[in-house]
Parts: C-alpha cells; structure tokens; sequence
C-alpha cells in the first residue's frame, strides 16, 4: 500500500494545508514524511495528526532540504479517520510536503 494522504505548500502556489483520510487497520504503523525549504536554515515546519479534535502527534523539522519522518500511528492501530495538517507560520517557507505512509520494515 502507498502514500494514504499527501499535503504540498508552495508560495508561488495554492497551498493545500490539510487533508482528511480514512487510515486502514492493522499493518506496520503510519509515519508522518515531510520537508521543506525555507528563506533561512532557521525557518522550519510544523504538523499535527488528529482524530477529531484530539492530537495523535506532532512534529517540527527545519527547512533544511532534508527529508525527516517521525512515527504517527503504532503497528495494529485500528482503523480510524485522521487529519493531516500544517501548523505555524509557513510565511517563511517556500516549499513544504506531509506525506501520510505506511511504516517501511526497518
């Protein structure tokens, strides 16, 4: 199975800054994927995954053009619908992505 959900920021573009998804049961986890880039090393990103109105993780990485992951959803999570969404100031990023995936075996 792929990607699930897929948010994209781009100045110069229409920003889409969340997307819902129904997440399947079971399986290895979900990870959160992201990244960005930014007017200066010191500007970074932000994300949160909800369920409702409550917060299942989030995150922050700098816009360094390096691409970070962090665990979203353990192994044998029920199925449930989320939200993917971006949060902070993206006035100082240039491009930004958040990637909701199934965890890759290590």
């Amino acid at each position: 199975m792929g990607e699930l959900a897929r948010i994209v920021y781009t100045r110069s573009g229409t920003a889409t800054v969340g997307a819902s998804v129904e997440v399947p049961a079971g399986g290895a986890g979900y990870n959160v994927d992201f990244g960005c880039r930014g007017a200066s090393s010191s500007a970074s990103i932000g994300f949160e995954l909800l369920h409702g109105t409550t917060m299942i993780v989030a995150g922050t990485g700098h816009c360094d053009g390096n691409d970070y992951s962090d665990t979203a959803l353990p192994p044998g999570t029920p199925s449930e619908s989320v939200h993917l969404v971006f949060t902070g100031d993206l006035s100082a990023i240039s491009a930004a992505y958040l990637i909701l995936a199934p965890a890759q075996p290590r």
